[in-house]
């Protein structure tokens, strides 16, 4: 049987967190600073960082990001790979 599923992409500006709920994700640091993902994972800008599961798995992460205080563009793009 085929599985069906949708490419979904959000984009943000500022501090935030996303509970992951899909088969394969991306984080791509759009903007021109650096971004911490999870309090551990530095993403400088346009570096990105993809985690991905097997056949029919889910990620039910909580990624949490942070930009540093100040000036500078900050953006970060997701991307998910999810089942229906």
């Amino acid at each position: 049987m085929i599985q069906k599923y949708k490419i979904d992409t959000l984009n943000y500006i500022y501090n935030y967190q996303v509970r992951s709920d899909c088969n394969d994700i991306t984080f791509y640091n759009s903007g021109g600073v650096n971004l911490t993902l999870n309090s551990s994972l530095v993403l400088t800008p346009g570096a990105s960082i993809s985690f991905s599961g097997n056949e029919q798995e889910i990620d039910t992460t909580i990624y949490t990001w942070v930009f540093p205080a100040g000036a500078g563009v900050k953006s970060i793009t997701i991307f998910r790979k999810i089942y229906y």
